[in-house]
């Protein structure tokens, strides 16, 4: 359960998980596994955090309001209007699709950033990790990013 988790966390890195993490945790699971058991899929996954691809979108200019506030949405929304013409409509029919209680607003804005990066680029992304660096199962360590051009 979450509270073990914490323990056993704190033990090991000197802090407790969030509950944020603690959710997520069985997705994580999921794609862990599918990346030890897939080579097709293992080349073809990389790990992204959102903060970094708006970074990068934004000529290396960090966001400078929260994401979950008004501003910082719009901020991020102005960024995402640059690379997707359709990006405030994506948005929008997300958000009436989906209600908040299944998936926020920054949640949405997240994913189509993530999407959008992944088919701009293309295929050519950068990394902030080491070359070649593994996990003990062989698994690539590596966050990416696209810059556009």
């Amino acid at each position: 359960d979450w509270i073990e988790a914490c323990q056993i966390n704190e033990e090991i890195a000197g802090r407790r998980l969030s509950k944020q993490s603690w959710a997520i945790a069985p997705k994580i699971r999921e794609v862990d596994s599918l990346l030890r058991s897939d080579k097709k899929a293992k080349q073809i996954f990389r790990e992204v955090h959102p903060e970094l691809l708006f970074w990068a979108l934004n000529g290396r200019f960090p966001m400078q309001k929260k994401k979950k506030s008004r501003a910082g949405f719009d901020e991020r929304m102005e960024v995402l209007n640059r690379f997707c013409l359709d990006a405030t409509k994506i948005v929008q029919e997300c958000c009436e699709l989906y209600k908040v209680a299944v998936v926020a607003r920054d949640d949405i804005v997240d994913a189509l950033v993530s999407a959008l990066v992944a088919f701009k680029s293309k295929g050519t992304l950068n990394r902030i990790s080491a070359p070649n660096e593994e996990d003990g199962f062989k698994l690539p360590m590596e966050m990416v990013y696209w810059q556009p051009v």
